[in-house]
């Protein structure tokens, strides 16, 4: 069951397994326990405004739309869209607490099965050793060294703590490294996460970069596009005349060319020197 409760630690939300679970972004995940603090113990409704949602979130409503979406997608929210007349009035909410694939239970609920916390499952187990084959620690290390570069990082003052590799092998278990290093250059090409946003804070942290399929792969691609367009950007052609000779020597005229690639004629060593 997923409701609300208050502890010493203050207010907190009961997830179920199986929507922890889900294949859902994280941002779908939170949203799914905020919604749940709202609800209430016997219907599982709520009906908090999107604006509430935003700012408990600290994201934008189109966002909120979005994981609303993800939830509703995946079974684990049912969402009623209410209108009284032409004004949109807030969304009825309720919050599914048993798996839809679950059967049986106490009082019509019911659990997902659970595998022996010991031995596990053998299709688990294969998948685990497929993740942790598909990468290397040097992976790891390129990662971040990669995020460093891009940030312009101190390398011995920023550290490849705990935290961070586990940031970076949760993202190597979906991405090949190649992926995750184009992720952390990605935002370069974010004119908002360089900075140019209304508090004038660059948001570089690899925990956002890495945080979830869309980030990672939202990083990614802006990385590649940008390389794409560089690499066209060939030099243009010119026509390269062979230069006179200056007749004082067997130089002649040297032909230069520029940062641009155009050509830049100069004297030569003897008709620099003064008569």
């Amino acid at each position: 069951m997923a409701d609300h409760y208050v502890s010493d630690t203050g207010p907190f939300a009961l997830i179920p397994e199986w929507v922890i679970r889900l294949p859902v972004s994280h941002g779908s995940f939170r949203l799914y326990a905020t919604i749940a603090r709202f609800a209430d113990y016997d219907t599982g409704h709520a009906f908090p405004s999107r604006q509430t949602l935003a700012g408990r979130l600290d994201v934008s409503t189109d966002t909120v739309d979005r994981w609303l979406r993800e939830l509703e997608k995946a079974g684990a929210l049912e969402i009623t869209r209410r209108k009284d007349g032409s004004v949109n009035q807030t969304n009825l909410y309720r919050i599914i607490r048993v798996s839809p694939t679950a059967e049986g239970g106490r009082n019509g609920t019911a659990t997902p099965p659970r595998k022996d916390a010991a031995t596990g499952g053998r299709k688990d187990a294969a998948q685990t050793k497929t993740s942790i084959d598909r990468y290397s620690p040097k992976d790891i290390v390129d990662i971040f060294q990669a995020w460093l570069d891009s940030t312009g990082r101190d390398e011995n003052r920023t550290r490849l703590d705990d935290k961070r590799k586990a940031i970076i092998k949760k993202a190597l278990a979906l991405y090949p490294a190649a992926d995750l290093v184009d992720a952390v250059q990605g935002w370069k090409q974010s004119a908002f996460h360089r900075g140019e946003n209304q508090h004038g804070k660059t948001y570089n942290d690899l925990g956002l970069l890495l945080r979830d399929a869309e980030h990672i792969e939202r990083f990614r691609d802006l990385q590649r596009s940008a390389s794409r367009r560089g690499s066209k950007r060939t030099a243009r052609p010119y026509d390269f005349v062979r230069p006179k000779p200056c007749g004082k020597c067997e130089d002649g005229l040297m032909t230069e060319h520029d940062e641009r690639g155009r050509p830049a004629s100069r004297l030569c060593d003897c008709q620099k020197q003064p008569a």
